[in-house]
């Protein structure tokens, strides 16, 4: 939980000086980026992660945040693809603030929901 909030925070700051530091926008999302796959490679090669969500047995909660992180993970994509359009002067600055505002919803609904893992956590 300690690097998901690291990783969380380097996202959310990347975000709050997008228009201030572009440099540093990059840096921060890039690393965030890296550093939560990394994790949720990680997660699945420690734990079977997918394996035990597919399972149902966790909560709602639990599920939840797993549907969220997912789909943050999923945007990924895509955002790290238009972000490197832009960087190559290409225009597809909309379409990276929009998948750019996804990701951070749904990555900020996961971050908060992965609270409610502790619990869960505690019993595997």
């Amino acid at each position: 939980m300690c690097i998901a909030t690291v990783n969380y925070f380097l996202i959310l700051n990347g975000f709050l000086i997008r228009k201030t530091n572009r440099r540093l926008h990059v840096l921060l999302m890039t690393l965030g980026v890296f550093f939560d796959l990394v994790l949720v490679l990680t997660l699945e090669f420690q734990r079977d992660a997918i394996a035990t969500a597919l399972s149902f047995k966790l909560t709602p909660l639990n599920q939840a945040h797993i549907f969220c992180s997912s789909i943050a993970t999923a945007l990924y994509i895509p955002m790290v693809i238009t972000g490197l359009m832009i960087i190559k002067k290409e225009k597809y600055r909309l379409s990276h603030r929009r998948i750019g505002y996804l990701v951070l919803l749904f990555r900020s609904l996961g971050f908060l929901l992965m609270f409610s893992m502790i619990k869960s956590s505690n019993n595997v």
